[in-house]
């Protein structure tokens, strides 16, 4: 075969080249299909690598490339390692290399991770797509996870995303939903009056309750029929809001509802709640004449005084040495009870007022006054008579009332000198319970218990004084359903 130099001798401008000099210039060069020997090339193939299982062995490596060694546990490694390897704790993944006395470990990523999931607040579970689908991931309560497809990010997510909440958060959702304003639970304990006439006149209602602290801009108060089904609803400018998430007012003129039970529907503004209790509208409420009301009296050692009576609807006690001699002995003095005003099974709405006034005092010995409902069949003594009650008393340096549904604790409430006290109390009966409620100063006490449907009077129970004192209560309502 002839060198380049040759063959470019041959092809020179005015030769010509014959059948033999083309065929040389030919086998000088390698088709792309063709092998090329292996004598024909400057190389030198004892230096080339061999793979054992497709792999070159580490012997035959250059120096700078480590060999990679794994090894289960960190206590399987050799007990003298090789410098140039990296040894690889299959179990953690952590990897190592010998100092010449110890394993270092070269990096740890797991503190990374760590700190990468909490960043992130994503779960550590490894989330599948199926079928191509994305999921949006949640923790549930319990902390595990709950895939939700993207597709189904409808209403239905959010309606059902607070079941994967806990009370507290369930709480500030409904916060964050009502506008910012705390959403407790809803409840009413009773409505005063449960009762109203169906007549053409407004009547204001009084719910006490929890969680009643509602949104201005969202709320709404509807009345509901006892099948469910919505009977009005109550114009905002009409309800009465406060923020102590107990109270709520409204009022309502009741000529357009039919007779029967009501009930009041809230809406906070993100749920709704309707009352236990209910509203009777009637157009059978019997208003009683009481200004023709007769008393019963029992004085101390049964002697007569013409500064203690009963007339009407107003009972009067003045303290009078005559029935016994002013002194600090607690002594029940006086009774006056009425005859009976409430027919027995007849629910009711008994409306007064209680009035107090010391004269010329600079303390007092804790005399006491009470005020209520006594059986019918109960004839007047010298003791408290009446439940449930109102118990009144002052004492000490300054006309400090103390005020008493039943047997509660004492509710106070402070006048300044020389000044009489006046409260608002009422009684309702419906069915077998009894609402007993009294308004003075500092607020509206009330407290809710049981009865029975028989036939009642009204009674005012006082004790004697070592000064002069006026009370007398005036029964101002009666309505009976």
């Amino acid at each position: 075969m002839l060198e380049k130099e040759r063959l470019r001798l041959l092809f020179e401008n005015g030769k010509i080249p014959n059948q033999d000099d083309f065929w040389e210039w030919q086998d000088s060069y390698f088709y792309k299909k063709d092998k090329i020997p292996a004598s024909t090339l400057d190389y030198d193939f004892s230096k080339k690598a061999d793979l054992v299982d497709g792999k070159i062995p580490a012997s035959q490596l250059p120096s700078y490339v480590d060999d990679v060694l794994e090894y289960n546990a960190l206590s399987d490694f050799p007990g003298n390692g090789e410098s140039g390897k990296i040894y690889i704790e299959i179990r953690t993944g952590k990897q190592f290399r010998w100092s010449g006395e110890r394993y270092i470990q070269i990096i740890d990523t797991s503190a990374f991770q760590d700190l990468l999931l909490t960043k992130l607040d994503k779960p550590s579970e490894t989330l599948t797509r199926p079928g191509g689908k994305h999921f949006i991931p949640l923790l549930d309560p319990e902390q595990s996870t709950k895939k939700i497809p993207v597709n189904d990010l409808k209403k239905d997510f959010f309606i059902t995303a607070p079941a994967l909440l806990t009370e507290e958060e369930k709480t500030g959702w409904r916060t964050q939903m009502n506008g910012g304003w705390t959403t407790h639970t809803m409840s009413v304990a009773y409505i005063l009056p449960p009762m109203a006439d169906q007549s053409d006149k407004n009547t204001w209602f009084t719910l006490k309750g929890t969680g009643l602290n509602l949104n201005p801009a969202n709320f709404s108060v509807s009345l509901m029929t006892a099948a469910g089904a919505l009977a009005a609803t109550i114009p905002n400018s009409q309800v009465q809001l406060f923020q102590n998430g107990t109270d709520l007012i409204f009022y309502c003129n009741c000529s357009s509802l039919a007779e029967g039970e009501y009930k009041i529907m809230i809406s906070n503004g993100t749920a709704s709640y309707i009352t236990g209790t209910s509203i009777t509208v009637s157009s059978k409420l019997s208003q009683v004449d009481l200004s023709a009301t007769q008393w019963d009296r029992k004085f101390y050692n049964d002697t007569s005084s013409n500064l203690i009576y009963g007339r009407g609807n107003t009972c009067v006690f003045s303290t009078d040495p005559n029935v016994k001699p002013l002194e600090n002995d607690h002594t029940f003095i006086t009774s006056l009870v009425s005859k009976p005003i409430i027919p027995e099974n007849s629910d009711f709405i008994l409306r007064g007022a209680i009035n107090l006034n010391v004269y010329n005092w600079d303390t007092s010995r804790d005399p006491e006054y009470y005020f209520g409902l006594v059986d019918a069949n109960t004839a007047p003594a010298l003791t408290n008579q009446a439940s449930p009650f109102i118990r009144m008393a002052f004492n000490f340096y300054a006309l400090r009332w103390r005020f008493q549904l039943n047997k509660s604790e004492l509710l106070n409430t402070t006048n300044n000198y020389d000044a009489a006290t006046f409260a608002n109390f009422s009684f309702i009966r419906k069915g077998n319970t009894m609402i007993s409620s009294i308004t003075v100063n500092t607020g509206t006490f009330t407290e809710i218990g049981t009865t029975t449907q028989k036939s009642l009077k009204f009674g005012m129970f006082c004790q004697n004084n070592t000064i002069k004192t006026d009370v007398s209560a005036v029964l101002q309502e009666l309505i009976l359903l």
